[in-house]
């Protein structure tokens, strides 16, 4: 995974992170968990993975995010 940049998004700003929680893949979200993935990339619509995991009710995805330091959970999407 060494040579792709995993924060490149795709023409709706999807990065990774973001298809890994829209498809509820708790085990590729984890694996994602790196210093040089940023877990705060929003989609076109301003959703951050961890306001996509909420309200999809990903429970153990939204803990798992919370746990890191460097999310941001008050990160407001397009549509407040």
């Amino acid at each position: 995974m060494k040579k792709w940049d995993l924060n490149t998004t795709d023409v709706a700003g999807n990065a990774a992170i973001g298809w890994a929680v829209r498809a509820q893949h708790g085990g590729i979200v984890k694996m994602l968990e790196r210093e040089d993935v940023n877990l705060n990339t929003a989609d076109e619509s301003g959703q951050t993975p961890l306001l996509l995991a909420a309200e999809y009710g990903q429970k153990d995805i939204v803990k798992m995010l919370l746990e890191r330091r460097d999310v941001t959970p008050d990160t407001a999407d397009e549509m407040n």
